[in-house]
Formats: structure tokens, C-alpha cells, sequence
């Protein structure tokens, strides 16, 4: 008899979508973050990560969200540059000021930083294996 625990079918792919719909509203509450002062869309933004890399850590995609995010690095600037020039026709789909906040996250590569930090953290702190030391 098998000690572990026991999942349901499909129970990853609601974690996902539950994730997914968390990503969706915390996006929208955010507010337009391009209109914001720089403090408090600083501010704005670093809650936003913080909440994002709790959410990632407890559905259990930490290791999935870290892995995304340390590839898109790289690439960040371009795509924030990138989401804004397609926001005015993706965003009628998408919703408009969604693709703007997230445009503006990924505008400064300290937030992919910061949440690939927040999400490790927490990783360790659940007992989950962490990323390999660079």
C-alpha cells in the first residue's frame, strides 16, 4: 500500500488553471501601472511579484515559474516592447490593461530577479528542491 499522497486526475492541470486565473486577476487589480508615479509603481509592482511567486510556490509550479522566468531574462526588454506594440489589437482578446501590467513587469529585469528569488525562497522553505548554485 502506497504511503504518498493521493491526487485526483486532472488535479495539475486545475492547479495551472487556478494559477493562471490567479495571474489573470492579480494583473487587473494591479491598476494601470503605466500611468503610476515611478515610487508607487515600484511599490505596486513588488507586490504584484511577491504575490505571483507565493501563488507559483504554492499550486507547486515554483520550479516550472523559475525555470520561465530565468529563460525569459534574457529576452525581457524585447518583449515588454514587444506586448506594448501588440497591445492595441491582442489587448481587445487578452484585455488591454492586462498586457500593459505585464508589459510593464517585464520592462525591469529586477522583478524577474525578484521573483525567481521570492519563488526559491519559498521553495526551500516548503522543502521543495531548489535550483542548482550558479
Amino acid at each position: 500500500m502506497a504511503t504518498g499522497k493521493r491526487t485526483t486526475p486532472g488535479a495539475s492541470a486545475n492547479r495551472r488553471r487556478s494559477f493562471w486565473g490567479f495571474l489573470r486577476s492579480e494583473l487587473d487589480a494591479a491598476g494601470r501601472l503605466i500611468d503610476s508615479e515611478d515610487s508607487e509603481r515600484r511599490d505596486r509592482e513588488r507586490v504584484l511579484v511577491d504575490a505571483l511567486a507565493l501563488e507559483a510556490s504554492r499550486t507547486g509550479l515554483g520550479s516550472a515559474a523559475m525555470l520561465i522566468a530565468e529563460s525569459a531574462r534574457p529576452l525581457s526588454r524585447l518583449g515588454s516592447h514587444a506586448l506594448h506594440f501588440l497591445t492595441p489589437s491582442v489587448g481587445l482578446l487578452l484585455g488591454e490593461q492586462r498586457l500593459q501590467n505585464l508589459a510593464c513587469l517585464l520592462e525591469d529585469r529586477g522583478n524577474l530577479e525578484r521573483f525567481v528569488d521570492k519563488v526559491e525562497e519559498l521553495e526551500e522553505r516548503r522543502g521543495a528542491p531548489a535550483r542548482p548554485k550558479r
